[in-house]
């Protein structure tokens, strides 16, 4: 084979291959990833004041054992499993911001990523309920047992 004999060889071989690229359906775009879920940003006394204010109000998200071992005072209850099975939750106002609290915060942030998408101003907080009472949130007596 002489060399302008390769030449053309790799040209026909170009022609085809950039051809065959043209051809090609053009690939879907992958959405943008998603930014992680973030905890709020506010601090404790910014939200203690904004449930002072009726601003807000503080959502438990943990178990119904959890809620019955100890709660806040402050707080409503809406266990995450009952968010999860897609039960809206019971008078969740859509004109406050909504603290949603759990022992260790990562239920927070599940519950605070699916009310959103209903509509609601959310902000997860990282803080437990252990650490929300060292913070100074009040604690609500204990319920007595009914007689049965």
């Amino acid at each position: 084979m002489n060399l302008r004999s390769a030449i053309g060889a790799v040209a026909a071989m170009f022609c085809v291959v950039a051809l065959s690229v043209a051809d090609d359906p053009p690939q879907p775009k992958t959405p943008p990833p998603q930014p992680a879920p973030m905890h709020t940003s506010d601090s404790l006394e910014t939200v203690k004041n904004k449930l002072e204010l009726k601003e807000a109000i503080l959502l438990d998200v943990r178990g119904k054992d959890e809620w019955e071992e100890g709660r806040l005072a402050q707080a409503r209850h809406v266990p995450l499993n009952d968010i999860q099975e897609g039960l809206k939750p019971d008078a969740l106002p859509k004109d406050k911001i909504i603290y949603t609290h759990c022992a260790s915060g990562r239920r927070a942030l599940i519950a605070q990523e699916l009310l959103k998408k209903q509509g609601y101003d959310v902000r997860a907080l990282k803080e437990g309920y252990r650490d929300l009472l060292e913070a100074g949130f009040e604690e609500a007596p204990a319920e007595e047992e009914k007689p049965r």
